[in-house]
């Protein structure tokens, strides 16, 4: 991330063929939306490429009227021809070489949806990038682009990549990168969806940390109003933009951004409402970044484990050189399967974080036994020494591969029956495979289903690090001293143990009991008007627990919550909602949680992958689907005749062709279809033919030969008795001197080959021994 500097950034646009139309279109949004974000000490300019690479805009500084400039050209950007990846890298590339400052930090921001085909190859510009400091955040659009590469480039040069599977997303991502390179602090960044005449209020809080406060709304199309609202209620609108000096107001046909210099402390509102949508309404995102001298991080120790091992998440929170001790750091993890688990970072010495109150917050997550990619994000909230309120985000990501896990802690469970105030002792033991490897012990809370913590202040492991040698287990002493003022329930927790090459745990099954507790703890549980819908989908929650509850707290999984014994709730987003009701009375407190309760959905998009697109008869090919939005019915076409409605059907195609495929998929919002033509070629062993425009005449006699072969062969041999061949499959070829000649043409493919020679094919006459003729062998 940049900081303290302006930025120089080139964009690096993918205009190949395969961009035409929606595309193209989206990209050009987005990357107008990039150069608005930036501000004038920030330079920028765009480089296009297709079959070659060119400079729609040389990089300058950022005035108003030279982001104008750069808006234009953008805006005139057609797509047509190959993908010259490398070249595109190049010129971007020579542009910061030859306009920028190398001590300012650079990067290049590259889109493509191919793969490499044309011009010079990245590996060969990847080194003078690498050379010159500059890093590469690259985009991959859709399910052709070059993933492997994209990422390669990204890696080496110490940016990141980004998958886009359409290009509605593009606009969101080209925002997280913009905060990127220009060192914007995330304050809050959420999607949702709108129907024409929505209105909605998005609150955010400013604090005495921000010298300017960036507040953006941005959509695929049709038209959303933005009006934002003071901490005193007072209306900044455009016209009031247009005055004042520290406000600028910046809008386009997908965008529409305030910029605030200095804001007010306090909570501000955008309010958003949809004058303009498509039926069933489109997703809307909203962002808010601030020019902040209150930072945050968030990272893993590693980028990959190995599945069972411990991952510990740290966030680091400052304000300039004064660590931030005292937030509130609550993480969610996203699993490959989708579900979310939820994990607090703590700032406690216990945790992982090293020591108490340094501003480091960290936990161990140890869910890991599904393989794929994870994705953190996490929210920071608090008070500053001013009393100001703070609210940061941030996010990470990590992966779970298979592996050797060298580390054993035994037993994996202990189970411990104990009551308030009481002091337990239990023994585990810890062994490697290894030679001899060192494994630090941590304990993490015990917490209880209703909530309920016994911090890691009471609990002691003995050592807290060990040497192990293969053959040799350690025994680790386990103390827990259960609280006076525990509460009776049963509570969970872990005893890590992680070494270099791996890592285990023993999990803590604590049952509290507490003789003086005679009355009843109330039992939590509810019903809804609806599970699934589509968005927005509105949901009536009733209470329906037992033992006489005086209050409630209902957690609705999208961040919104409620204090109602019987609330009803607007899901404005798709996705599938886990929610939870916590009742309480004088007695006690319990909790249910219903996961993946509501479920709600929006229009699917379809998109599909196989396994194969060519081969020879008869071709297996297994098609898997990709496509968003949660459809629950699936129609797949094969081009054959053939159809299923399978999920992720295997189909043979048993006869030579080119198919086209197509996949519809549906909902309760919607369906949707995508067609891929020429998809699927299925060929057998050619049978060579061909024709020519002429064949006889005077030398020097120039021929086209066409080849008309069945069977889609992939290569071609001519031979045209002169002693001169071609590969090309419809090659043009000059007859220098009289005679009659033999053609021959070879064609074959993955399932074999055929030849055809035609005799005396050929005859060239001279003007000096007219009509003599010999086969030319």
């Amino acid at each position: 991330m940049f900081t303290d500097s302006a930025a120089h950034v080139m964009l690096v646009i993918d205009r190949s063929g395969s961009m035409y139309g929606t595309p193209i279109s989206n990209a050009k949004n987005a990357a107008s939306l990039f150069v608005d974000y930036m501000e004038p000490d920030d330079m920028a300019g765009v480089v296009s490429f297709s079959t070659s690479a060119r400079y729609d805009h040389h990089l300058t500084t950022l005035t108003n009227d030279n982001k104008s400039s750069i808006k234009d050209k953008i805006g005139k950007i057609s797509a047509s021809g190959n993908t010259a990846i490398g070249s595109g890298l190049r010129y971007g590339l020579n542009d910061l070489l030859a306009y920028g400052d190398s001590s300012t930090p650079q990067a290049i921001v590259l889109l493509s949806d191919g793969l490499q085909n044309s011009g010079e190859h990245p590996n060969k510009v990847i080194p003078d990038i690498t050379d010159n400091k500059i890093k590469v955040y690259t985009v991959g659009l859709g399910s052709n682009a070059d993933e492997g590469l994209l990422g390669d480039i990204a890696t080496k040069t110490g940016g990141k990549y980004y998958y886009s599977p359409t290009e509605n997303q593009l606009q969101n991502i080209y925002n997280d990168i913009v905060g990127e390179v220009t060192g914007l602090t995330p304050i809050k960044d959420l999607t949702f969806n709108m129907v024409k005449g929505d209105h909605t209020f998005i609150a955010y809080k400013t604090d005495s940390t921000m010298k300017k406060a960036i507040a953006s709304v941005f959509w695929p199309g049709s038209n959303v109003d933005l009006v934002l609202h003071k901490p005193d209620g007072s209306i900044v609108d455009p016209s009031e933009a247009e005055s004042d000096p520290d406000i600028e107001y910046i809008a386009s046909s997908t965008y529409k951004i305030y910029k605030v210099s200095n804001p007010e402390l306090g909570e501000w509102t955008m309010e958003l409402t949809a004058t303009d949508m498509p039926t069933g309404g489109e997703d809307v995102s909203v962002t808010v970044r601030a020019e902040s001298t209150l930072s945050m991080s968030l990272s893993t120790d590693k980028d990959q484990y190995i599945q069972g091992e411990s991952v510990k998440i740290t966030s680091g929170i400052s304000n300039g050189e004064t660590k931030i001790t005292t937030a509130d750091v609550k993480s969610n993890i996203t699993l490959p399967d989708s579900s979310i688990n939820h994990l607090t970072l703590y700032d406690d010495g216990s945790h992982g974080d090293g020591g108490a109150k340094d501003g480091i917050y960290a936990n161990f997550f140890d869910n890991t036994s599904l393989k794929g990619d994870y994705t953190v994000d996490a929210t920071a909230t608090g008070s500053l020494s001013d009393g100001s309120q703070f609210n940061r985000i941030e996010d990470s990501s990590f992966k779970i591969i298979q592996g050797t896990n060298s580390i054993l802690l035994l037993p994996d469970n202990l189970s411990i029956e104990g009551k308030t105030g009481e002091k337990i002792t239990k023994n585990i033991t810890v062994s490697t495979s290894q030679a001899l490897t060192s494994v630090a012990i941590t304990p993490t809370s015990l917490q209880s289903e209703n909530g309920d913590i016994i911090d890691t202040s009471n609990i002691k492991v003995n050592p807290a690090a060990v040497n192990v040698s293969s053959g040799v287990p350690e025994t680790i002493l386990v103390t827990i001293n259960i609280p006076e003022s525990a509460t009776s329930g049963n509570y969970t927790g872990k005893i890590n143990a992680i070494g270099t090459n791996g890592s285990d745990s023993c999990t803590i099954h604590l049952h509290v009991t507490d003789d003086n507790v005679t009355d009843t703890v109330p039992v939590a549980n509810f019903t809804s008007s609806a599970t699934s819908g589509k968005a927005p989908l509105k949901v009536k929650f009733t209470d329906t627990s037992t033992g006489s509850p005086t209050s409630w707290f209902w957690n609705f999984g999208d961040g919104s919550k409620s204090f109602h014994q019987n609330p009803s709730h607007k899901y404005s987003k798709a996705g599938i909602y886990t929610v939870n009701l916590t009742v309480k009375n004088d007695i006690g407190r319990n909790t249910v949680t219903k996961t993946e309760y509501i479920n709600v959905i929006t229009k699917p998009v379809a998109n599909f992958t196989s396994s194969a697109t060519s081969g020879k008869a008869p071709l297996k090919v297994k098609f898997t689907d990709t496509s968003t939005g949660t459809p629950a019915a699936w129609k797949w076409d094969f081009g054959d005749g053939s159809k299923s409605f399978h999920q992720n059907p295997t189909h043979k195609y048993s006869n030579a062709g080119v198919y086209n495929v197509s996949l519809k998929v549906k909902n309760a919002a919607g369906s949707n279809t995508v067609t891929k033509t020429n998809y699927i070629k299925v060929i057998t062993k050619p049978v060579a033919s061909f024709t020519s425009n002429v064949t006889s005449g005077k030398a020097p006699l120039k021929v086209t030969f066409t080849d008309t072969s069945t069977g889609i062969p992939a290569k071609w041999k001519w031979s045209f008795g002169d002693g001169t061949i071609s590969r090309e499959q419809n090659p043009e070829h000059q007859y220098l001197q009289g005679g009659s000649y033999k053609v021959t043409l070879t064609v074959s493919n993955a399932a074999g080959g055929n030849t055809i020679t035609k005799t005396n094919y050929i005859k060239v006459t001279t003007n000096t021994r007219p009509g003599i003729y010999s086969e030319n062998k």
